[in-house]
């Protein structure tokens, strides 16, 4: 019996459509699962021996469906078909498949292994497989997949919905044991093998891809990536490379990809991997986005949890643009390269932070409105509960409105004064950090620079601009410091310090110095009384302006010292004379800039005083000036009306009241004292000495108490003058007499210097004018007049005189009617008539000093001489 198992066998078995019912519940054990009823046939042929050496091969086709079942029954079953040839062998207890090679329509698969020992319970099982492309919708209907469990299709599914896959290869070794729990979705990391991705949908709850093509190569538990192209939105990746291990239970990623496409997705794809939070991130603030990206992007962490996975990435942005929440206009035209990191969250402690993440810029260029910026790099991230920014760039405007890029809070004050600045031109380089909390209810903070060059500033009042400003402005939320290096106001250069403090706060304070070395006086244009300076070479301008919610303070000097100008009639300063003002002001309780003190300086004179300004747009004013201690020299070299004096002192008050755009209308007053005013013109022998007493109104003055002493002779004078249009004059000198020819050295002709001068007045040129003459005795040369009293009058530049009375009554006297013509562009001329009545000869003779000594005899009955002359000049006459 013991050679039974050495007898050979050989045949061939066939089966023509056999129902299935009787073999349901053996194939049900094998597939796991229950089938459908159905027929199948079979043409095989086998050889071997007894002893359990045994090889088959053959086909065996088959048929399920509702075709072979009866009527009314499973009508939701559909018919499929298929063949699956073999060819195996059995060797005791160890089953080798040499070939498996399955065919149901388009499908096929192919598969090799061995089940070894399965006669035992250590049963092994190494199986070999692969199929044709097949969709992953119908995936359930083919080997090997259908031998797995509809929880296992309804997890796959999840992650791939739709497409189709290809098995290039599928391989499980491990005990029969093992396989037998192929329900399990754990059983797959005994599994390795590659799958093909044709177009297929890949939906984890993080990641959605579209139109996948690739392959999956997965082995003990875990998946390599290997994706050429895939979609994500409109965004198209490629090249993306990873792993993901446990892809059925616990799915961990980690892997690269490839992006290039429209920009708006990709963005989209980076909001969403930050969880919600109260305050909006950056990517949350942009909207309406054009343009092209394209990088790489690494992700990496457990799928099932989404705010656990870490990503990261670089992206190059080409021709972007954008609209930024509370930006006026959209971003255009934006390059640069960016580097990102997203955190997991896994602090579950703090709800609501949402996750880590970090934004690194660099080579940044693009357009807003008419202004570029370039050279943008930084850095943004967010730790913890802090969002913190570092940001450099180079920016370039056009033409900006100060007001809109002030903060958010800012005091009401600053923000109106900014409304009427315009900034423009600029090349700017800025430096900011900022951290803003994530969570609301504590304040961000922040700081920066600026490094400014050839800004341009104009204002809306028409103030001169301010060009070419150099400087650096540096800020943080309690103050903005701006210090130029170089700059022009108007045509005038200047530098600048400006201190605005608390500007977020009603007690903001701003304090300003501003200096120019050389003012030119066409840059005080709008800025009352001192637009009203009109003067060559420059001015040292200095500035101190201090302003908060209570006061605004200004304190100004100008040194005029290397200046000249001309005040009317009344002032000629010239170079290099000490010359200044020195203004301080405040803001009243009504409102207006009051000037708590005003002083102007002149040679070794102070002139101070006070006054108000209602405003710069409505520059109402009142002044107030006083000197109590005015040396007229060396002053008078400059002061018309002190014109010759060398020494003694004047006390003056005035004061104003108007409207500095109309100041013809202004309302001047005031009264002067002048003390022992010294004088002492050539040919004068001796120093003239005047004191008086000068109040005026507005064009109206009025002389009294009038002195003028020299050597041992006083006359006194007074009177009044009316200037404007036809100005007009009222004078009167009385005194007992006067001796020339102790005052004036021979030769000396002073009624000449007096003639020049008076034809040269405003007052004998446009206008009118009475002199009034009463002398007790008035000497020179060889003349002697024992009285010389009159009026003289003036108009259309000629002198009269009608009652010169010359000597006394029938003593000595002289009686002289005449007129002196000056009329400019014309040779003076004059014609008098002297007359004489009974008087003795030798009392009109004395009038010639001795030259008539022991002369005529007798009285003079009536004499009258009439006197004409012309000349080219008066000395000439």
């Amino acid at each position: 019996m013991s050679n039974l198992s050495k007898i050979a066998l050989e045949g061939t078995v066939t089966v023509s459509d056999l129902g299935t019912q009787p073999m349901e519940l053996y194939l049900s054990q094998v597939f796991a699962q229950k089938l459908e009823s159905g027929a199948v046939s079979l043409d095989a042929e086998f050889e071997g021996t007894l002893d359990g050496h045994i090889r088959s091969s053959g086909k065996l086709t088959y048929r399920f469906g509702p075709g072979l079942m009866p009527p009314g029954l499973y009508k939701e079953i559909q018919q499929s078909r298929g063949s699956l040839s073999y060819d195996l062998a059995f060797q005791n207890d160890t089953l080798k498949v040499h070939k498996l090679l399955f065919h149901s329509g388009a499908f096929s698969m192919n598969a090799r292994g061995t089940y070894a020992r399965f006669l035992s319970d250590r049963a092994q099982l190494d199986v070999f497989m692969k199929t044709s492309p097949f969709s992953i919708e119908n995936s359930e209907s083919h080997l090997p997949f259908k031998i797995f469990s509809k929880e296992l299709h309804h997890r796959f599914r999840e992650i791939i919905p739709r497409g189709e896959l290809e098995i290039a290869s599928l391989e499980f070794k491990g005990p029969v044991s093992r396989f037998r729990e192929i329900s399990k979705p754990e059983i797959l990391e005994d599994f390795s093998g590659v799958l093909l991705l044709r177009r297929v949908n890949v939906t984890p709850p993080e990641f959605s891809l579209h139109q996948v093509e690739g392959e999956v190569h997965f082995q003990k538990g875990s998946a390599a990536l290997k994706i050429s192209k895939a979609r994500y939105g409109h965004l198209v990746l490629t090249n993306v490379l990873g792993a993901v291990s446990h892809p059925l239970t616990r799915p961990e990623v980690k892997a690269t990809l490839e992006a290039q496409g429209a920009l708006a997705p990709l963005v989209t794809l980076l909001e969403q991997r930050e969880a919600p939070r109260p305050r909006k991130g950056l990517l949350e603030q942009i909207k309406h986005i054009k343009g092209i990206g394209r990088g790489r992007i690494t992700v990496e962490g457990i799928l099932e949890s989404p705010d656990s996975l870490k990503w990261s990435g670089d992206i190059t942005i080409e021709r972007a643009g954008f609209l930024k929440e509370k930006w006026p206009a959209p971003f255009r035209n934006v390059n640069g390269q960016l580097h990102f990191e997203v955190e997991g969250d896994t602090d579950a402690s703090s709800p609501g932070l949402g996750r880590d993440w970090r934004i690194e810029f660099d080579q940044f260029s693009g357009e807003i409105l008419k202004h570029s910026f370039s050279r943008l790099k930084g850095e943004w991230l967010q730790n913890k509960n802090l969002r913190t920014a570092d940001i450099q760039a180079n920016l370039r405007l056009a033409e900006l409105k100060a007001e809109s890029i002030l903060p958010q809070k800012v005091a009401e004050p600053v923000q109106a004064a900014m409304k009427d600045i315009t900034l423009a031109g600029a090349e700017i380089n800025l430096s900011l950090q900022s951290q803003e909390p994530v969570l609301p209810g504590k304040d961000s903070t922040f700081k920066g620079s600026l490094d400014i060059h050839n800004l341009f500033v104009r204002h809306a009042k028409g103030y001169p601009p301010l060009n070419n400003v150099q400087g650096t402005l540096a800020f943080d939320p309690k103050k903005i410091v701006l210090k130029t290096k170089s700059g022009w106001y108007g045509t005038s250069p200047f530098t600048l310090v400006a201190r605005l403090r608390n500007y977020r706060q009603d007690d903001f304070n701003l304090i300003l110095s501003m200096e120019s070395a050389e003012f030119a006086h066409a840059d005080f244009a709008g800025i009352p009384f001192l637009e009203t300076l009109k003067y060559r070479g420059p001015a040292h301008l200095k500035i101190k302006f201090l302003c908060n919610r209570d006061t605004i303070k200004l304190k100004q000097h100008i040194d005029l010292k290397r200046a000249s100008y001309q005040f009317g009639d009344f002032l000629i300063k010239p170079e290099n004379v000490a010359n200044f003002i020195n203004i301080s002001a405040s803001r009243d309780d009504e409102g207006r800039l009051s000037f708590n003190h005003l002083e102007v300086g002149l040679a070794d004179n102070r002139v101070t005083g006070q006054g108000y300004l209602r405003s710069l747009d409505d520059p109402e004013f009142a002044l107030k000036m006083a000197s109590d201690r005015f040396q007229v020299w060396p002053a008078s070299q400059y002061i018309r009306p002190l014109k010759g004096a060398l020494g003694g002192r004047a006390r003056f008050q005035l004061s104003a009241k108007g409207h500095f755009r109309h100041l013809e209308d202004a309302v001047i007053k005031g009264k002067v004292a002048l003390n022992r005013i010294e004088y002492h013109p050539d040919p004068f022998r001796v120093p003239i000495v005047v004191s008086a007493g000068l109040k005026f109104l507005n064009h109206r003055f009025t002389i009294h108490k009038g002195k003028l002493s020299a050597k041992n002779a006083s006359l006194f004078f007074e009177g009044d003058y009316r200037g404007g249009t036809s100005p007009h004059m009222k004078f009167r000198l009385t005194g007992p007499g006067i001796n020339l020819n102790e005052i004036v050295a021979a030769g000396g002709k002073p009624s000449q210097g007096f003639l020049g001068w008076l034809s040269g007045t405003r007052v004998f040129s446009l206008g009118s004018g009475e002199v009034h003459i009463d002398v007790g005795r008035f000497t020179r040369d060889f003349w002697t007049f024992p009285r010389f009293t009159g009026d003289f009058t003036f108009k259309d530049q000629t002198l009269k005189t009608r009652n010169l009375e010359i000597g006394r009554p029938k003593v000595d006297q002289i009686m002289v009617q005449g007129q002196l013509k000056l009329e400019e562009g014309r040779k003076p001329a004059f014609d008098a008539v002297l007359v004489s009545r009974n008087i003795p000869s030798k009392n009109f003779f004395k009038v010639f000093g001795g030259l008539f000594q022991n002369g005529l005899t007798g009285h003079l009955a009536w004499l009258k001489i009439r006197l004409k002359g012309q000349g080219d000049n008066l000395k000439e006459i």
